[in-house]
């Protein structure tokens, strides 16, 4: 029988989680900020407090403080594949949006 030792902590993302990470860890892949580089979390906060639109901050803060968490922590992180389906419609749906507006659509199509 296994004793408390044995077992690894398991965090289960939604898609929200999922959501701020992909945010963060683009714009942090852009800027060289952490985990991209060797600076510290409080360089990428000062970043994201300076130079993030207002609208944006949050989330980008939501995502930093998540991987930060699980750099640290030491807990084995999964997601379940609706998540995984879940993200890519809303990703189609999205880009198709962004397309039709780009191409004059009219309201009513």
């Amino acid at each position: 029988m296994n004793n408390r030792q044995d077992l690894q902590k398991v965090v289960f993302l939604d898609t929200n989680t999922l959501h701020y990470i992909g945010i963060y860890l683009e714009y942090a892949q852009k800027r060289s900020l952490y985990p991209y580089s060797q600076d510290i979390k409080e360089k990428a906060i000062a970043n994201i407090n300076e130079q993030a639109k207002a609208d944006v901050k949050p989330s980008l803060k939501r995502g930093l403080e998540t991987v930060d968490y699980f750099r640290s922590s030491g807990v084995q992180v999964q997601y379940s594949p609706i998540s995984e389906l879940e993200l890519l419609t809303g990703r189609a749906r999205g880009r198709a949006l962004l397309n039709a507006a780009n191409e004059g659509v009219p309201d009513r199509m």
